[in-house]
């Protein structure tokens, strides 16, 4: 007599093994947006979660990561990473949802500050010490926050601008779509090479001088630095806006916007230290047995930093 043994498998949908549902943790986003997950919570296995994005003005979006969570962390492929609205498949565990937001010109290398809408006045006194005709004073009302880059464009930034627009040897680019404009220099030949401190051609393409890569480009038209500013996403500041952020956020009517405002002397800017400037003093004074002068540029963001953290707005 035979014997026969039944062997049956449980499916996952069996009541007595149950696919258990996970939660998706949501990152603390700083700065830059928020974002969201639909759903959230008691997501089973299979299931399709939708992320969503939203991005402030002048920031830009960077990306999404999803990542299980536990000791042996492992991504989870998003449909559309680098999209504000993209989902993922739930794997059978726990995960976490997080993204970057780039601060205004973050993706080129730029650090950049917010200086807040405000009113002021701007231009100077005519009684103040060594007073321009053209200074008239004005009441400014900046009526939204800005943005404005923390440092000087370095050479490197420069560099890698001029390189992803094929500008040539002669320094022209494309302006408007239709014009052609000279951008930039070549410092080694402008005046006989005699201020080589910002980009040369070299090997068909523009390059920093060596050890200035994080000095100051130089040599620079209007038109270069008007398309730098919107190649990165941005524009070049009015003169109000340049001169209200200049201020650092002073409320008195001072000359300058660093320090206690007051004057300009050795150590506080990379300027002709002989000829410098204290209110206390009179104003405007020449003396030419100061020390330490360097005919040169200097590395951006090597003084102090005016008050809505702007470096290098003076000298």
């Amino acid at each position: 007599m035979a014997a026969f043994i039944s062997l049956q498998s449980c499916s996952d949908n069996d009541d007595n093994d149950p696919v258990l549902p996970h939660n998706v943790e949501v990152a603390e986003i700083s700065a830059g947006g928020s974002i969201s997950v639909t759903p959230s919570s008691d997501v089973k296995a299979g299931e399709t979660v939708v992320l969503s994005a939203t991005v402030d003005e002048k920031w830009s979006f960077g990306g999404w990561s999803v990542t299980t969570t536990g000791e042996n962390s492992t991504n989870v492929e998003v449909d559309d990473p680098m999209a504000v609205q993209a989902s993922f498949i739930m794997p059978d565990s726990p995960v976490k949802v997080d993204a970057k937001f780039y601060a205004p010109g973050a993706e080129y290398g730029l650090t950049t500050v917010k200086v807040p809408a405000g009113t002021r006045m701007l231009g100077a006194e005519p009684a103040e010490p060594s007073y321009y005709k053209d200074e008239k004073l004005h009441e400014v009302t900046i009526s939204s926050d800005f943005y404005m880059s923390a440092y000087e464009t370095t050479n490197a930034q420069f560099a890698d601008f001029l390189n992803a627009n094929k500008i040539g040897e002669d320094g022209k680019g494309v302006w408007n779509g239709t014009d052609t404009e000279l951008f930039v220099y070549d410092s080694s030949i402008r005046d006989n090479g005699k201020f080589n401190f910002g980009v040369n051609w070299n090997d068909n393409k523009w390059i920093p001088v060596t050890g200035l890569e994080n000095h100051p480009v130089i040599y620079v038209s209007w038109y270069g630095a008007a398309a730098y500013a919107a190649w990165v996403g941005g524009n070049l500041p009015t003169e109000a806006q340049w001169e209200y952020a200049c201020r650092g956020g002073q409320t008195e009517q001072l000359p300058f916007g660093i320090g206690d405002g007051t004057k300009m002397v050795k150590g506080m800017a990379q300027f002709y230290i002989y000829d410098y400037y204290d209110l206390a003093l009179g104003g405007r004074k020449v003396d030419e047995t100061i020390e330490g002068y360097v005919s040169s540029t200097y590395p951006v963001g090597q003084f102090d930093a005016n008050g809505y953290g702007l470096y290098d707005m003076h000298g």
